[in-house]
């Protein structure tokens, strides 16, 4: 299993506490585990992916997107700073 952390510059840890990524089967269905105390989304602007990260949850993204660099939002007002990137290859 591939695991990424996703840091959301910004916040004094770099990051929701334990805010991950694992790539474990295809299609790419990457699971994102919000272990912060507050809910969070993940969004791709200009596509389709817009998730809703409930506090403590773990969730599915499915992601049909061709191969790039993607800007990764969280859309909750008052977290405009929690942005990163996310490469498809």
């Amino acid at each position: 299993m591939r695991t990424a952390t996703l840091q959301m510059p910004g916040l004094p840890d770099g990051g929701p506490d334990g805010c991950a990524a694992a790539w474990d089967r295809p299609p790419r269905t990457p699971g994102v585990d919000n272990q912060d105390l507050f809910r969070h989304t993940f969004t791709i602007p200009g596509t389709d992916v817009d998730v809703e990260l409930p506090a403590t949850v773990g969730v599915r993204v499915p992601l049909d997107l061709e191969p790039g660099v993607y800007e990764v939002a969280c859309e909750v007002p008052g977290h405009d700073f929690m942005t990163t990137t996310l490469q498809v290859q």
